[in-house]
């Protein structure tokens, strides 16, 4: 699956350091994304989202 968007939110899960809570909104706009969908990730790290490019 392809989606094109970009990180809206990201912030540290709990007390870790390592460990985020990410969401990701449609598009190249970040914090400012409109309309569309989103996809939010709990409690993951860098290794468990496989990001290229």
């Amino acid at each position: 699956m392809e989606f094109d968007g970009s990180i809206a939110n990201m912030q540290k899960h709990e007390k870790y350091d390592t460990r985020y809570d990410i969401i990701l909104g449609p598009g190249d706009a970040g914090p400012n994304t409109g309309a569309g969908p989103a996809f939010k990730y709990d409690n993951v790290n860098m290794f468990d989202l496989h990001l290229t490019g």
